[in-house]
C-alpha cells in the first residue's frame, strides 16, 4: 500500500487517512463486480477510479487535498447547429439543431430543425421568410385563408350553414365537459374562425361570441345565415376583445411565426378560471405547407402552455389525422394568489 501513497507523501495527514480508507474498501470489495480482489493492479485501479467519482459534483474541487479538473459536458460535435436563433414556441435562446431536408406538400424543399428544449419541430425555411422585415404575414395568412376556407354557392344558405354548425355542436359539448370549477359561460372568441361554423355553434352557449381571423370577407358573406348571428361579433383581430371565458383556436398557433407570443395574448384576454382550447397538426407529409411554421409534440404543448402562464393542461390526440389538441386554464396572477 506504501507504493500507492508514495506521490501524496505532501499531503496532510487527513487527507491520508481518507485515501487509506478508500484504498480499504476497494481492497475488500470491486466497485465493479462482487468478487473480492485478487489482483494488485485491479486495487490500484479501482482506487483512482473512486477518486475521480468523488470530484464529479464539482466543476473544480479539491477533493483529499488534490485538485481535480471536471470535464465539462457538450452535446456531439457531429450534431448540426439549426440557423434558428430563438425557439417560438419556448424562447429558448439556441436550441436548434438539423432535423431533416424534405419536400413538402407542393414539392417544394424545406428545412426543418428541432428545439433541444422543448421538441417544436420547425418549418424553417417559410418560418425564417416569414420573419424577414419586408415579409408579411398577416397578407400571407390572409391569402391562405381565403383558399382554404373558401365556400360555394350551394353552401349560401340557411339550411347549409345549419348543417355546418350543428356538425360541431359535439364539439362544444365535448369542451363544456371538461372546464374547470368556477368557469362561466359569458363571452366566447374563436382565434381563426374560417367559415365561421364553431362561432355559430357557440352561440347557443354563451351570451357573446367573437368569430376572428385574417380574412373576414368569408364570414361577412355567411353571417347573416347563422341563427344567433345577433350574439356574433366579427374582427380581424383580437385587440378589442377582452374578459373572455374559453378562447378556441382550431389550427390556428401553427400559422403563427411567435407561436408563444400569440399564446400569451390569448391568456392576456382571458378571465380567472378562463380557458384556451386549441388543436394543431404534428408533423406529417401533407401538413408541411408554406404557412405552417411549427409542429408540436405534447412535450413542445405542455412547456409552451406553462411558458404563457396556464395550468391544468390536458392533452388529447387524434390518431387519424395526427392532430393534437390541448385545453388549458389561465393561472392565478400573484395578486389572485395572495388575495386568496
Amino acid at each position: 500500500m506504501d507504493c500507492i501513497f508514495t506521490k501524496f507523501r505532501q499531503l496532510p495527514r487527513r487527507a491520508l487517512a481518507k485515501m487509506e480508507s478508500i484504498w480499504k474498501g476497494v481492497s475488500r470489495t470491486c466497485c465493479f463486480c462482487p468478487s473480492r480482489f485478487s489482483s494488485f493492479g485491479a486495487r490500484k485501479r479501482s482506487f483512482f477510479c473512486a477518486v475521480r467519482q468523488s470530484t464529479q459534483a464539482a466543476r473544480t474541487s479539491r477533493v483529499l487535498g488534490i485538485r481535480m479538473i471536471w470535464t465539462k459536458k457538450t452535446r456531439p460535435t457531429n450534431m448540426a447547429a439549426g440557423s434558428l436563433r430563438t425557439c417560438p414556441a419556448c424562447w429558448g435562446k439556441g436550441t436548434f439543431v438539423k432535423y431533416q431536408t424534405r419536400f413538402d406538400a407542393n414539392r417544394r424543399v424545406v428545412a426543418l430543425e428541432i428545439c433541444r428544449h422543448c421538441t417544436v419541430i420547425a418549418n424553417v425555411t417559410d418560418l425564417a421568410s416569414s420573419l424577414q422585415a419586408n415579409d408579411d404575414n398577416y397578407e400571407r395568412q390572409k391569402d391562405g385563408s381565403k383558399q382554404f376556407y373558401a365556400v360555394s354557392e350551394s353552401e349560401m344558405s340557411h339550411e347549409a350553414v345549419a348543417k355546418q354548425v350543428n356538425a360541431r355542436l359535439g364539439m362544444m359539448d365535448f369542451a363544456l365537459s371538461e372546464v374547470p370549477v368556477g368557469f362561466k359561460r359569458g363571452a366566447f372568441a374563436d382565434l381563426g374562425a374560417g367559415a365561421g361554423y364553431l362561432a355559430g355553434a357557440a352561440a347557443r352557449y354563451f351570451d357573446r361570441v367573437y368569430a376572428i381571423d385574417f380574412n373576414t370577407s368569408i364570414l361577412q358573406s355567411l353571417h347573416h345565415y347563422f341563427d344567433e348571428r345577433d350574439k356574433i361579433t366579427i374582427s380581424d383581430n383580437v385587440h378589442g376583445i377582452s374578459g373572455m371565458d374559453m378562447i378556441v383556436m382550431w389550427h390556428t398557433l401553427e400559422h403563427m411565426p411567435h407561436a408563444l407570443d400569440c399564446l400569451k395574448s390569448v391568456q392576456a384576454k382571458l378571465n380567472q378560471c378562463g380557458v384556451v382550447f386549441f388543436q394543431c397538426p404534428m408533423l406529417r407529409p401533407e401538413y408541411v405547407v408554406s404557412t405552417h411554421y411549427v409542429f408540436f409534440s405534447e412535450y413542445a404543448v405542455r412547456v409552451m402552455c406553462e411558458r404563457a402562464g396556464f395550468s391544468d393542461v390536458k392533452i388529447w390526440f387524434d390518431m387519424d389525422y395526427d392532430f393534437i389538441s390541448c385545453m388549458a386554464t389561465k393561472s392565478p396572477s400573484l395578486f389572485d394568489r395572495r388575495k386568496g
